[in-house]
């Protein structure tokens, strides 16, 4: 391999750094975290928003990685989260469907859910 990013140079079956930088894993994790503890503590996505984009342009400044690939990571991040919501609101796990589709957010967990799912787990 060169030593200059050269898409000639590209091999496809064999993993090399140089080639492996989208999406930003560091932005992927920092957004999914804002999306994830956002949904949990809506007050907190100031201060998570507020992270999640400082390690999305220190990753761009330190030049680790190309907007498009710390925009990717960002989109990785939350879509992933929307997910694994959207799964666990579908078996009442934090989370339900409202008739409309919105999904809602029980008020916490508490000892009585906690067995009743222990119990639906152990059924099975």
């Amino acid at each position: 391999m060169g030593s200059v990013a050269n898409p000639y140079l590209f091999d496809p079956f064999h993993w090399s750094p140089a080639y492996a930088s989208l999406p930003s894993g560091h932005t992927t994790t920092a957004f999914a975290v804002l999306a994830a503890f956002g949904t949990l503590w809506p007050r907190a996505r100031t201060i998570l928003l507020i992270y999640a984009l400082l390690i999305a342009v220190s990753r761009v400044v330190v030049t680790a990685h190309h907007p498009s690939d710390v925009l990717a990571g960002a989109l990785v991040g939350i879509v992933g989260v929307m997910i694994v919501r959207r799964w666990f609101a579908l078996r009442l796990l934090g989370f339900s469907v409202t008739p409309d589709g919105a999904l809602q957010q029980f008020p916490g967990p508490s000892l009585r859910r906690i067995k009743a799912v222990a119990r639906e787990l152990l059924a099975q």
